[in-house]
């Protein structure tokens, strides 16, 4: 089973005769996070931890308008072989957490 997140990511740059800068930014400085579903494995998850860094970021206007400011971040570290990567998704590691945790079956010891 497959769970749907929201990732935060860096915005595409692009290369000018001046440096880089934001596709679609034009000269003025302006979000340089973007938002993109994606399906994450929950076996495939290693560890979930609050990503503080982010939330500053919020703050400053890095992140897109649209999302609120009471938003919280988490980062998920995920199994890919020989190394992890580690993705930053919008929620907080409890609701992170359950959404991972959401039709495993525990058995009871009695």
């Amino acid at each position: 089973m497959m769970v749907q997140l929201v990732e935060v990511l860096r915005a595409a740059l692009e290369e000018n005769s001046y440096g880089r800068r934001l596709l679609g930014q034009g000269s003025q400085a302006g979000p340089i996070y973007e938002l993109r579903q994606i399906s994450i494995n929950p076996s495939w998850v290693v560890h979930v931890r609050p990503d503080q860094v982010m939330k500053g970021n919020l703050n400053e206007g890095l992140l897109p308008e649209d999302l609120d400011k009471r938003s919280e971040f988490t980062r998920v570290l995920l199994n890919s072989g020989q190394h992890g990567e580690e993705v930053t998704v919008v929620g907080s590691t409890s609701s992170i957490r359950e959404k991972l945790n959401k039709g495993v079956r525990h058995l009871l010891k009695g």
